[in-house]
């Protein structure tokens, strides 16, 4: 007779081609199907297709039990005025603590930062919830009128039954050593640092068959900063340098969208946009350039840079979050301005020696965040949960 396998709910909002998160709860689900009894609490379902298409996951609707959040929940978010992540998350949340009352898993593992599933679970965290909005951003004319942000937290998290104490129980894990500072600051609780999966391409392609060109991965979206990518490739080959750019994403904006078509058409010989391309041809096209560039400000992770480190390229990132750490903190990486990004950008171009050093530090580096690492440590995690858990029923039945 075989034996009965633990059984483990993982709890996301969205799993599909939805950026870095939904690429962490898939990846989770991935690295847990073989050894245990999985089940998902989600909002909607699994997007396998795109799953597939744009970052090479294969799962089936064989491989997990999917359950859907209960429609009475549905009205309190489909008729928010607002894009309402927290609500969205509070209610899955009192969804979780209604569906264990009915059905026992001996793991609970949430990947949509901190949670409260009515006991002790896993957590990973992106970006702490009490860290948002981020005022360059994501801050919005409803979050300036007085006391609504205050009372919209109130009302995601104590009125739908959350507990900051049993948020800080569960065992944590965050997403970059810059997020779990950010943890340490808001819940003085010390996570465990799991770096993303990253399926990054074949580094196999010689320097010298490369073209220089620049490639900037991640969604059509303001925060991105794509605008400052296409001036800062502008000025350097405004020095004499012949490069080029292609920015690659899934459309996000679509008033931003018509501005980087416009750049596009201006500049043609220089600058492609590539938009919803197929995971392949994102990959083909990063393993053929030398450089990377990743513009956004307090980037938690960035996901896409480590695919640019994986893939061999050279990436260029704002000093700030958590890019630094995958390019290993090296100086002449890190930009804060557009002068200093064009500064820094010409100086690695004209020195092949440095090049060459570059490369050999970073692909050396970023090993630590290739999907085998992910699934480990989140293997790991649910078995220490589990140990954990079965000693102190063991030392209560003592």
């Amino acid at each position: 007779m075989s034996a009965v396998r633990p059984r483990v709910l993982v709890v996301y909002r969205e799993v599909g081609a939805h950026g870095g998160g939904s690429v962490v709860a898939a990846w989770a689900l991935a690295a847990l199907k073989e050894r245990y009894d999985v089940s998902l609490l989600t909002w909607a379902d699994v997007d396998y297709e795109g799953l597939r298409k744009y970052y090479g996951i294969e799962l089936s609707p064989e491989d997990f039990e999917v359950i859907l959040v209960p429609s009475v929940y549905r009205p309190w978010f489909n008729f928010f005025p607002t894009p309402g992540a927290q609500l969205q998350l509070g209610l899955i949340m009192n969804a979780c603590k209604r569906l264990l009352r009915g059905r026992d898993f001996e793991v609970v593992l949430g990947a949509d930062n901190e949670a409260d599933f009515g006991r002790r679970g896993i957590q990973y965290v992106h970006y702490p919830w009490a860290k948002y909005p981020r005022p360059d951003y994501e801050l919005r004319w409803y979050h300036r009128i007085p006391g609504l942000l205050r009372l919209y937290r109130f009302a995601t998290i104590t009125a739908l039954g959350c507990s900051w104490p049993r948020i800080r129980q569960n065992a944590t894990l965050a997403n970059s050593e810059f997020v779990a500072s950010e943890v340490q600051d808001t819940h003085r609780i010390e996570p465990r640092v799991l770096y993303p999966p990253v399926l990054g391409p074949p580094s196999d392609v010689a320097w010298e068959e490369r073209q220089s060109r620049i490639v900037c991965i991640g969604r059509i979206h303001r925060c991105k900063r794509w605008l400052d990518a296409v001036e800062i490739v502008k000025r350097v080959r405004e020095c004499g340098y012949d490069l080029k750019l292609c920015v690659i994403g899934n459309e996000g904006d679509a008033a931003y969208l018509r501005e980087l078509r416009r750049l596009e058409r201006k500049h043609g010989d220089w600058f492609r946009l590539v938009v919803d391309a197929p995971h392949s041809e994102l990959m083909r096209i990063v393993s053929e350039s030398k450089f990377g560039m990743h513009c956004m400000v307090e980037e938690h992770f960035g996901i896409a840079v480590a695919e640019l480190v994986l893939a061999g390229c050279i990436p260029f990132v704002n000093d700030s979050g958590g890019p630094p750490e995958i390019v290993g903190m090296e100086p002449v990486l890190r930009f804060e301005s557009i002068d200093q990004a064009a500064e820094r950008i010409e100086k690695v171009l004209r020195d092949p020696t440095m090049q060459d050093e570059l490369r050999t530090r970073l692909l050396t580096h970023g090993q630590r965040f290739g999907v085998d690492q992910f699934q480990d440590g989140v293997r790991e995690a649910v078995s220490e949960f589990l140990s954990a858990t079965a000693s102190a029923r063991a030392n209560v039945a003592a």
